[in-house]
């Protein structure tokens, strides 16, 4: 929320510094993540988490920003792979969180599923 007499120097600012703005549909989609009963409180899912995976969560990807980007050496704004991951001790208590953003480009995804016995 901002004051309207500095929202528009505001924005630029935000954009200027590596910040996303929204259009109609993201926001849309932003909104049902967000708020998917419709009603005043937010989803879990998207309680304290960071603005790339609630993107996610809405069904797009926020573009790399300059830093990513330089550093993995696309175009500011190319799509990046983000992975959330959690790291636990032995006995389940959280000790690392990290954000790893990659190039599509130069990784192939592979799963296995392994399953119990009957």
């Amino acid at each position: 929320m901002a004051e309207a007499s500095v929202y528009a120097p505001l924005l630029e600012r935000l954009v200027a510094n590596g910040g996303y703005l929204c259009g109609p549909e993201e926001k849309e989609a932003l909104e049902r993540a967000i708020w998917p009963d419709g009603g005043e409180i937010p989803a879990l899912a998207v309680i304290a988490k960071p603005a790339s995976r609630i993107a996610q969560l809405a069904g797009f990807a926020i573009p790399a920003d300059a830093h990513s980007a330089a550093t993995l050496q696309v175009p500011d704004g190319a799509p990046l792979l983000m992975l959330e991951r959690l790291t636990s001790l032995g006995d389940g208590r959280p000790v690392d969180l990290e954000y790893i953003r990659m190039r599509g480009d130069r990784i192939t995804m592979r799963g296995n599923l392994i399953r119990s016995k009957p």
